[in-house]
């Protein structure tokens, strides 16, 4: 898995101001779950870039009828990732809805 912000093998993601080497991630994803959710932080080229990913998940949370928090400043955006009808805790839900998010990413 590539992220954009790679340089050479210094590849690393960003979380919550963490960093995280990219070997400690597991499932190939981007998000981390913690606090009874799942969080990813994705950065693009520039707005556009990132308000055309927001735009193809928001087109597969609505088909699964299931929807991120989430937040957005120019070129960056965080999502969250729970399921409220299930106590706000993650499940299957939530891991589909990742991994289909990772996948748009990846696509991009």
């Amino acid at each position: 898995m590539t992220h954009p912000n790679a340089k050479g093998l210094e590849l690393r993601a960003v979380f919550f101001c963490k960093t995280i080497e990219m070997s400690q991630l597991t499932n190939a994803t981007m998000f981390i779950e913690q606090d009874n959710k799942m969080t990813a932080e994705y950065e693009f080229e520039d707005f556009n870039e990132a308000f055309a990913f927001m735009t193809k998940v928001a087109a597969v949370a609505e088909a699964m009828g299931h929807h991120p928090w989430w937040s957005n400043v120019y070129n960056k955006v965080r999502i969250e990732l729970t399921t409220h009808d299930a106590g706000n805790t993650v499940t299957e839900k939530d891991e589909k809805l990742a991994e289909a998010i990772d996948q748009i990413f990846d696509e991009m």
